[in-house]
């Protein structure tokens, strides 16, 4: 009988190691050697497990898709229900995911590209809208759904914008004032 393969957990560790490195390093700068490096293994070994640009590219958009939404799925979970609104918003206007973020703005950068890519990206974005508006409906059932919509876009908007400003070491406390606004554009809603 043949060894096992190594690919179910080689694979996950060599694309966090990937997205580490792009967050890190940008597009131009992530090498396979450095993610070998990252993990401690050679270059050829993340070329057997990941494949070529193209393929790790991909297969990172999906990685990160999934554990964009675990990380999502698990904020949710852990709050009260009647704190699951006011955990999202703090949640997604917080630190908690900047490698995330850092990682989606890098495969922005291929998406026009790469379809694939880009439907990824639509998928993330979609999953995170229709969330939060999930949250505004359990919190705020008898407002209007296009408004709830509406709401829920504009808070995503805000908490990718975020990741913009932090590039540009933008003032800490805008962060804060985002969260106010989330507030107040939730407060449309009553």
């Amino acid at each position: 009988m043949g060894r096992p393969s190594l690919a179910d957990v080689r694979r996950p560790q060599l694309l966090d190691a990937y997205a580490a490195c792009l967050a890190r390093y940008g597009v131009e700068g992530t090498t396979l050697e450095r993610v070998a490096e990252e993990v401690g293994v050679t270059r050829g070994l993340v070329r057997h497990y990941l494949g070529n640009r193209e393929e790790v590219l991909r297969a990172l958009g999906e990685h990160v898709r999934e554990g964009y939404a675990a990380w999502l799925e698990n904020l949710v979970e852990a709050s009260e229900e009647n704190e699951r609104l006011d955990a999202v918003i703090a949640g997604i206007l917080s630190e908690q995911p900047r490698e995330l973020y850092s990682v989606i703005d890098a495969l922005f950068d291929e998406a026009h590209r790469d379809p694939h890519i880009a439907a990824v990206l639509r998928e993330i974005y979609t999953g995170f809208e229709h969330a939060m508006e999930v949250e505004l409906a359990v919190a705020l059932p008898g407002s209007n759904p296009k408004a709830r919509r509406q709401v829920a876009y504009a808070i995503v908007c805000m908490a990718f914008a975020e990741t913009d400003f932090d590039q540009i070491a933008f003032r800490p406390d805008r962060r804060e004032a985002a969260r106010a606004i989330a507030r107040t554009l939730v407060d449309t809603l009553r």
